[in-house]
């Protein structure tokens, strides 16, 4: 699309037409946040017509600033970013915003206390979320399903919600996955899966349940496997690379481990406090090809580590590692906990800045928001509509 200047459209500041010269209109629209061109499609024919301009979405992209394309901190429990500057939020600095529309499903007394909405999975901008509720167990409090999943977009409030699982089945919210695939050129959602597994394996095997908006309907396998029954209850959340699932076991509450997707590379992080000092060493594998072997490929000592402005913080102590970057292989993200709050630390230059507040056991997402959202086509929101 050429977009030239009408220079007679144009006559002592005022447009003679009723529409806005196209030019005039291109150029506004690209300086606007996105949710505002998105709402912006109603405001007549020729603004929709723009809008929905095959085009016009990758000419958006392309003016966008690099620190609009930066990654976010969500809470899941909160379900809402996180800002360094002024705490929890549910709005972006740049004006893009991550809301979640309301689903049907109410909250109500009958409930009775310990449930909530949460956000279990983020992918391609969408998030799968869905009615949880805490248990009191044996050794310690637990969550487990109640309610139906909902997929939600956070741009453009479009829901969709699945079927519920089968009767009997349980899970915690460390074992869910979500994968969504989405066409660039479009910008739609094309398919999704969820993989829920059950929370303790029965008779040597694993119980998963897997959602495709391809099948429509939940599918249950059983994988044979011999470990401790405590795995997925005590695990943080998994990863999934190349059609396969992982996990970190065992890790109870200390946050000791964390597992990472940095472009299609699996990262796997350990943390190791001296016994007797204040001190703090990270290191990080990487598995290799053949799916069987690590790599270490740093051991830091967070004995010189600086700050953003040079400082000398020490001594540094981990409270936990929350997730590594997204797209960059160099930087993580670190809870220094209560004083420090929560920090991006570069592995090459050893410096950190801060990114957002402490945050006490919750297991958070580091995520790259797509600048124009994908939408969920008719034919996959006929998937759900099943409350």
């Amino acid at each position: 699309m050429e977009v030239g200047r009408d220079s007679n459209a144009v006559s002592g500041g005022r447009f003679l037409e009723g529409d806005l010269p196209e030019w005039f209109l291109f150029e506004l629209l690209h300086r606007l946040p996105v949710k505002d061109v998105l709402r912006f499609q109603s405001v007549s024919k020729q603004w929709r017509s723009l809008i929905s301009e095959h085009s016009f979405p990758d000419s958006y992209i392309s003016r966008l600033p690099f620190s609009e394309r930066r990654p976010f901190i969500f809470h899941p429990s909160k379900n809402q970013v996180i800002d360094g500057d002024d705490g929890i939020r549910s709005k972006y600095p740049e004006g893009h915003f991550l809301t979640l529309p309301t689903p049907k499903i109410k909250a109500s007394k009958s409930r009775g206390p310990g449930y909530y909405f949460r956000t279990l999975g983020i992918d391609k901008g969408f998030l799968l979320v869905c009615w949880l509720v805490t248990v009191s167990g044996e050794l310690s409090d637990y969550t487990i399903y109640s309610g139906g999943f909902h997929i939600c977009s956070g741009t453009t409030h479009q829901r969709l919600s699945l079927p519920p699982l089968p009767p009997d089945s349980s899970f915690t919210k460390e074992g869910v996955c979500f994968i969504a695939q989405v066409n660039e050129s479009r910008k739609v959602l094309t398919s999704f899966k969820v993989i829920v597994l059950d929370s303790i394996p029965l008779n040597g095997c694993f119980v998963v349940n897997i959602f495709s908006s391809e099948t429509g309907r939940w599918e249950l396998i059983r994988v044979p496997f011999q470990g401790p029954t405590t795995l997925i209850l005590h695990s943080r959340r998994p990863v999934v690379l190349n059609n396969t699932i992982y996990w970190v076991t065992n890790e109870r509450l200390n946050h000791g481990s964390s597992l990472g997707n940095v472009q299609r590379r699996l990262k796997y992080f350990k943390k190791n406090e001296e016994k007797g000092r204040e001190k703090t060493w990270l290191k990080v594998w990487e598995l290799q090809d053949d799916g069987n072997s690590w790599c270490l490929q740093h051991t830091i000592k967070f004995d010189d580590v600086v700050d953003g402005d040079g400082r000398i913080q020490s001594p540094i102590r981990i409270w936990k590692v929350v997730s590594c970057h997204p797209s960059d292989p160099n930087v993580m993200y670190l809870d220094l906990g209560r004083e420090m709050g929560m920090v991006s630390f570069n592995i090459l230059t050893k410096k950190f800045e801060q990114v957002g507040p402490h945050i006490f056991f919750d297991d958070l997402f580091v995520v790259e928001i797509p600048p124009w959202p994908f939408s969920i086509p008719p034919s996959l929101m006929s998937v759900g509509d099943h409350e």
